[in-house]
């Protein structure tokens, strides 16, 4: 399966007329792109896993959970 979570916020942040990094398409590529700040709704949030990473944008939050809406969950767009 192709990895396209930073493919997907690369549309949002091109649509909003904003410069993306070159790598777009590595997840962890994002955590150089824009300036770092603590867990905020709207903000670039970038995850390691195993494997390889995962990016989104950060929607909510749970005492126990992050909720992002990002590509590829699930093979889709949607909020996890």
């Amino acid at each position: 399966e192709t990895p396209w979570c930073g493919l997907f916020v690369a549309h949002c942040i091109e649509a909003a007329g904003l410069p993306f990094p070159k790598l777009f398409p590595r997840a962890k590529e994002w955590a150089k792109w824009g300036k770092p700040c603590s867990p905020t709704v709207g903000a670039v949030a970038v995850f390691g896993r195993q494997g390889g990473g995962h990016v989104g944008f950060l929607v909510g939050e749970s005492p126990a959970n992050f909720y992002v809406l990002g590509g590829n969950q699930s093979n889709a767009v949607n909020i996890m």
